[in-house]
């Protein structure tokens, strides 16, 4: 196993520490290291979807990244989440629907992407080989 450095920058704006958060359990995700294959996931995230919701909106706060099986469980996550593989990251930001639609139809983006407008967030995840791609707008 690799060890990531919590501190190391996967683009201008964007630590991989951010994605090692649970709002709802943060003791669960102290200690945990990542293969490289999982950094180089939230490296795509980075590079080619949140860096440039960044810099077209501001700041953005990852409210769920990483998730471990046990904590995926703990949340009631879903069994094949992609969080479990550092597949997704779950975020905020300012102008939350523009971004969305950014995503969307301005980065075109290929993988899954939720707009939760109650739980004010959006879920942002890779694209799979036979998987649809998603994007929706859940109220």
């Amino acid at each position: 196993m690799i060890v990531y450095k919590p501190d190391r920058f996967l683009t201008a704006n964007f630590q991989m520490q951010e994605f090692l958060v649970s709002a709802s359990h943060p003791e669960m995700v102290s200690g945990i290291e990542l293969l490289e294959e999982e950094i180089q996931n939230y490296l795509w995230l980075c590079s080619f979807c949140l860096q440039p919701v960044r810099d077209k909106f501001g700041p953005v706060t990852i409210t769920s990244g990483y998730r471990p099986k046990i904590l995926n469980l703990a949340i009631g996550g879903i069994v094949n989440s992609q969080h479990m593989d550092g597949e997704a990251a779950d975020f905020q930001c300012k102008d939350m629907h523009e971004a969305y639609e950014y995503i969307v139809n301005g980065l075109d983006w290929p993988g899954q992407i939720f707009l939760f407008e109650k739980k004010k967030y959006i879920h942002l995840a890779l694209p799979r080989v036979g998987w649809d791609r998603k994007h929706k707008i859940v109220t």
